[in-house]
Order: C-alpha cells, then structure tokens, then sequence
C-alpha cells in the first residue's frame, strides 16, 4: 500500500466519522515560514517576455499563473452534530467576493531576507516597493512553500497562507520590464535598512495601506499621517512647519520650494476638513497627496536616510 494511502478498514471507519459528525482532520505540523522556500504571488504584476529577473540575492521575479478566488455564501439552518456541515440550500451571495489571477510569483530561497526583516515582511517590502515604484496598488494576495506551477502535483504537503485580501481597489496592472526591475534593485538595499528605524517602518506601512482603506477620506489621513511621522512638524503651526518641511525637503530650488509649500497648504486643509469637519475628500486632492508622499518616501530610499527633524 502507498504511504498516506488509507486501508479499507479505515476508510469505512473515515466515512462513519464524516456521517455522524465526530470526524476531525489530523493535525499537521506548523510550516515555519522563516525556514522554508517562499513563492509570493502577485496580482496585477506582468513580467515582459518570458524573463525570470533576480532582484537580489535569493529573491527572484518569475512568471506563473494561478486564479484566487473567495465567494461569500450563506446557509439557513445550524448543523445538526458538532463538526458537521450546515444543511442545504445554500446560496451565493450576489455582489460578494473576490478573484485575482496571480502571473508573477516572488522566490524567495529559504536562507534569504532582505536586511533586518522577517521572511514574510521580506516578500511584504518587495511588494510595497512595486506599489511605490508603478503607483499602482497591486498586491500578494498568497504565499505558498511550493512554486505556483508545481502545487498540482505536491498533494497535501503544499501550505499556501492567504496574504494581502485588500478590498477592491480597482484593477491595476504593471508590466515589469528590465528597466523597472533596475530601479527595484537600486532601492531594495536602502529600504530594507530603513525598516529598522521605527519612524520609517511605521509611515511606510501607513502610506503603503492607504489605498485599500475605504473611503478617500480614511485614504487621505492616512497618507498625511505617514508624511508627518516621517516629518515630525511638533505640535506648533503644524500646517505652515509641515508645509516648509517639505518644500525643503522635496525642491529643487525656491521655485519648486514655494510650489510644494503652498500645494502642502492647501492638501492638509483638505485633510483637516475630512479629519474634524466630515468632509468629502476630492480624488484630486488625494491624487496629489499621494503624489506628494510618494515623492517624499522615493527621496527617503534614494538617499538611504530619513529627512532632517524640522527647527
């Protein structure tokens, strides 16, 4: 008999279990993501051509495909024994639940991290790196120990752990091409780092969630709430000291200074309007905001340090 396979013995014995309700499924070890191989799927990420890109060290981009999919469902009735299923009819809810197709899957060898991070916030970095670099709010809605491609054939023995479930956000797609993967690799050094300063970690995730919160409002707090952490104007004339902070931070000579500075004005009296008044937030007014932050945290990476703490 092949390993794992059950005797007819036990298979009756399985099948009463099932049918009267004491049936429970036999524990299986705990996967420990930080020792084993670690596939990141990713949705609304293309790879041009057939190219597999090593962006670091034991970190690799490579083309896959595999559909995520949940559906929201609802039974009427409780079951009638402990452990047993709800009695039909079931039905599907209309205008619930999600689907992605996944055609890029992120390697990541099981001796590899990306500086101070765990394995799983090593895959989360290189996502939010995508995020920041295309502006497009893809996303890792799986992890899987096994390459997407070889899970039919691995049985029972593949763990796949749901990851980022975001609401819907709109359909983004990014095509990765040599070129992106280059600014990817310019970067990823810096920004691991980063995360060890706790000021940059927390603003990052900030932004870096911002878009699958559910209203522009809650979408424009966040954003401002990650740039002054990041700025850290005090607690005095907050808007005109964030403001300057950033015009000096981000301009390139007094010209772009003043333009930042006043744009910074007029967006965080937008953001205060939503935050005490309830106030709808415009998608312009966002877009900008967004903007504005991604800049911010692209000349943060770039240069390897957080800003000055302002006067």
């Amino acid at each position: 008999m092949a390993s794992g396979q059950k005797s007819p013995k036990e298979l009756v014995e399985h099948l009463k279990a099932l049918i009267d309700g004491t049936y429970t499924p036999p524990m299986r070890s705990p996967v420990d993501p930080e020792s084993v191989d670690l596939f990141g799927g990713l949705a609304g990420v293309r790879l041009e051509g057939s190219e597999t890109y090593q962006i670091a060290l034991g970190l690799e981009l490579r083309g896959t495909y595999a559909h995520v999919f949940s559906y929201y469902m609802g039974a009427f009735a409780r079951p009638t024994k402990p452990n047993q299923p709800h009695p039909a009819p079931w039905q599907a809810l209309k205008g619930g639940g999600i689907a992605f197709d996944v055609e890029t899957e992120a390697f990541l060898c099981q001796d590899a991290r990306l500086g101070p991070m765990s394995r799983l916030g090593s895959l989360w970095l290189l996502a939010a790196l995508i995020r920041l670099l295309s502006a497009a709010a893809i996303h890792m809605p799986s992890i899987s120990t096994n390459a997407y491609a070889r899970i039919p054939e691995g049985g029972d023995d593949d763990t796949i752990w749901a990851a980022e479930i975001p609401a819907p956000a709109g359909r983004w797609e990014v095509n990765i091409d040599a070129n992106f993967v280059r600014g990817l690799q310019s970067c990823l050094g810096n920004a691991a780092q980063l995360t060890s300063e706790p000021a940059f970690y927390r603003a990052f995730q900030t932004f870096d969630g911002a878009a699958w919160l559910p209203t522009p409002a809650t979408q424009m707090i966040a954003i401002w709430t990650a740039i002054e952490t990041v700025m850290r104007p005090g607690r005095q004339q907050i808007t005109k000291r964030l403001a300057s902070a950033l015009g000096d931070y981000l301009g390139a000579d007094r010209s772009a200074r003043d333009r930042i500075c006043n744009q910074a004005i007029q967006l965080y009296h937008s953001r205060g309007n939503a935050t005490h008044d309830g106030q709808q937030t415009t998608q312009k007014a966002l877009r900008e905001s967004y903007m504005l932050a991604r800049d911010m945290f692209i000349q943060i990476i770039a240069t390897g340090q957080m800003p000055p703490v302002s006067p």
